[in-house]
């Protein structure tokens, strides 16, 4: 018995011809044909498909056109057209501007993932709903020099596990004295590190970013600036431990910023999405389990711009 995914077909193509055919950033090149006719036989399945039926699916919809029919060569044009398309994704909907298509997001969930060929199907983002709390903070409403809530959860959560981080700056983080001594405690551990992903103060994109915000928020100080005391504040925990443990702790750089009004730091069970709504101070913090769409969505976004970014000098 099939099980088909609930969204409207209307707001489907919809999210086909934005998101994919057509989305928004140049990095995002090449012939969507293939994620096209991929996404639309998930959706007429309506359950998981099996990866030989999904690659043999694919070649008689004439999208797989290189002749090579290996393995190697099977598992790799599944592969790239799924890592594509949850980029894809991700980004759009933090792109998207109608509320109701935002509702209808969706991304591609790998079944039995240890194996190399898994099966695949539609995942509805919002399944999140039903096992997510939010709740609503203002920027200005924190007690300076103290912790807040969203940061205690950090501190009790952390040691001495390993941590992702992504959003412009995290200087309202690495600016209060309690967490880095919080950090620069869990990095003592063998088993803890943490990534942070910054946008790059120097680049045009941030020169951009500040003037929009500071036309919103002007009480919060200029973006590059707040970018370099992070960094700053990155190095001097460095300083404070022993050589073998400060490659536990990793800066990069990043050209662009998609998701710059998302501030994600990333747990092993759970993601802190703080979300900065525009023309104004309210914020939303969002808590997700690892196991919700939207934490692999984004966690998938990091990675890639992980790998482009350059560490911080």
């Amino acid at each position: 018995m099939r099980s088909r995914p609930g969204i409207h077909e209307a707001a489907f193509e919809k999210v086909l011809q934005q998101a994919i055919v057509r989305p928004e950033g140049r990095q995002f090149r090449g012939e969507p044909a293939r994620q096209v006719a991929l996404l639309r036989l998930l959706r007429e399945a309506g359950a998981p498909v099996p990866f030989d039926e999904l690659h043999r699916l694919l070649r008689e919809r004439g999208v797989l056109r290189s002749p090579r029919d290996d393995e190697t060569a099977r598992r790799k044009a599944i592969a790239q057209a799924v890592e594509a398309i949850n980029i894809k994704l991700a980004t759009f909907f933090f792109l998207a501007r109608d509320v109701a298509l935002m509702e209808e997001m969706f991304r591609i969930q790998a079944h039995a993932e240890t194996s190399a060929k898994p099966a695949y199907s539609i995942q509805d983002f919002f399944e999140v709903r039903k096992v997510s709390g939010v709740h609503f903070y203002a920027t200005d409403g924190d007690p300076s020099g103290g912790l807040t809530r969203e940061m205690y959860d950090l501190i009790t959560e952390l040691r001495p596990h390993r941590m992702d981080l992504m959003a412009p700056s995290f200087n309202s983080f690495f600016g209060n004295p309690e967490f880095r001594t919080m950090l620069a405690s869990a990095l003592q551990h063998e088993a803890a590190g943490m990534r942070m992903l910054l946008l790059d103060p120097d680049s045009p994109a941030a020169a951009r970013l500040e003037e929009q915000e500071h036309g919103e928020t002007p009480l919060r100080g200029r973006l590059r600036d707040r970018i370099r005391a992070t960094i700053r504040h990155a190095a001097e925990i460095a300083e404070t431990l022993p050589a073998q443990a400060r490659a536990r702790l990793m800066v990069r750089l990043a050209a662009t910023a998609p998701l710059w009004r998302f501030r994600m730091i990333f747990l092993p069970e759970v993601l802190h999405l703080r979300l900065s709504a525009p023309d104004g101070e309210a914020q939303t913090l969002i808590k997700l389990g690892r196991q919700s769409a939207l934490y692999s969505s984004l966690h998938d976004v990091l990675e890639a711009q992980w790998r482009e970014a350059a560490p911080a000098r």
